[in-house]
């Protein structure tokens, strides 16, 4: 059961990641709009993580409210910003820096035992040929998609969408030492790219290996929000995050990591070194706080 629990609070993850490049099928600019994305473990009443994201001219600004952590995503200097509010600290992590660590973290999985990681290395999905409108549908023994999807008429915006969760997919791995790999989620991003669609809805059954023998299904599901325009509370929270951009502290990666907060684990090597193998489930105890399985000490206000 522990190897379930820990499997769905990384599965959370999984999912909030590609959450983000949810949309509704209207005309839009690239630039001012924003996305509320929850995500449900099973039939629960109450998300398990609530993301609130704002494109604004060419910036991306993420906010996670469990545990607290600002994300500011720089497509044009290829660099996130992370941003912790608690501890008043902030870092840079360039974008090479997190594509050297997800190629070593794909190799690290493709030799790993367990065999939903090994499927995470190198996904391969059966599509659906026929699925009704508006649905998308990827299947795999392992892990499977079912999107509600609806076609957006500005390429610039569903660019930006996929970029934006790309890297987002891939830099979670960092920051949350024992996440599952993101190859499943980058192939997903990749279908819905060709059909120049954004999901509104998105079911993710993964099939977890229990220690007492066989196979559970674990269900996700994500639901999203978008306006094409930001409110005032939404400009008002880029300003001070701008603020806080200028006046926190700079560490580094590790630092930031070690910062003692509902994030804190083993910190991954930031520095294109070898990146941590991926550990069973069970031992990831502080992944699970971070996506809310164990509740955070404190959140972001």
């Amino acid at each position: 059961m522990r190897s379930s629990r820990s499997w769905a609070s990384r599965g959370i993850r999984l999912l909030g990641a590609l959450a983000l490049c949810a949309a509704a099928g209207v005309s839009a600019t690239a630039d001012d709009f924003r996305i509320v994305s929850e995500i449900y473990l099973g039939d629960e009443a109450e998300p398990r993580s609530t993301n609130r994201t704002l494109f604004r001219a060419g910036v991306v600004y993420d906010y996670l409210d469990q545990p607290g952590l600002t994300t500011v995503f720089d497509p044009a200097r290829h660099r996130f910003l992370l941003l912790d509010p608690e501890t008043k600290l902030r870092c840079v992590v360039d974008t090479k820096q997190v594509a050297e660590f997800n190629a070593a973290l794909r190799q690290r999985a493709a030799d790993h035992v367990d065999p939903l990681l090994k499927f995470m290395a190198k996904p391969q999905f059966t599509l659906d040929p026929a699925p009704p409108d508006g649905k998308l549908v990827m299947t795999s023994p392992l892990m499977s998609y079912r999107l509600k999807t609806e076609r957006i008429k500005s390429p610039a915006a569903l660019r930006q969408y996929i970029e934006f969760s790309d890297w987002y997919a891939q830099l979670n791995t960092m920051v949350n030492p024992g996440s599952p790999p993101p190859f499943a989620r980058l192939e997903v991003n990749r279908q819905l790219s060709a059909r120049g669609e954004m999901p509104v809805e998105v079911q993710l059954t993964i099939s977890v290996h229990q220690q007492t023998g066989g196979n559970r299904e674990v269900v996700l599901l994500s639901r999203h929000e978008v306006a094409w325009r930001l409110l005032g509370e939404d400009r008002q929270a880029i300003e001070q995050t701008a603020d806080e951009m200028a006046t926190f502290k700079q560490v580094t990666f590790n630092e930031f990591q070690s910062r003692g907060n509902a994030l804190a684990g083993a910190p991954p090597a930031p520095n294109g070194e070898d990146a941590p193998e991926p550990k069973p489930a069970a031992e990831r105890s502080a992944v699970r706080r971070a996506s809310g399985t164990e509740p955070a000490s404190k959140r972001r206000k």
